[in-house]
């Protein structure tokens, strides 16, 4: 089991769900607001642009971002469109992005 959250952490905290204060999470699963990277996987939200629909229901679709084209897991946005631009953490699209940003 992981550890508790210590009460100090979630003690306050508006935006904690009902479920999760006081429960078991992972060590170390708090971020703090100057953090500029996942503290679980210390990877970046960047934005990226679809180029490519996935072929099939649960296949990645095409993406260009700042690294270069990747495939990326768009389950949690779907549907997508050639063009739209989404937020990608960990290979996962997490947002859709204001079309202006």
């Amino acid at each position: 089991m992981g550890a508790t959250i210590p009460a100090e952490a979630d003690s306050g905290r508006a935006d904690t769900p009902a479920w999760l204060a006081g429960g078991p999470v992972a060590a170390g699963a708090w971020a703090s607001p100057e953090a500029e990277s996942c503290v679980t996987c210390s990877d970046e939200g960047r934005p990226g642009t679809v180029v490519a629909l996935p072929p099939g229901p649960w296949e990645p679709a095409r993406v260009e971002t700042e690294r270069g084209l990747e495939e990326v897991d768009v389950t949690l946005v779907a549907p997508v469109v050639a063009g739209e631009r989404l937020l990608i953490h960990a290979g996962l699209a997490i947002a859709r992005l204001d079309p202006a940003d």
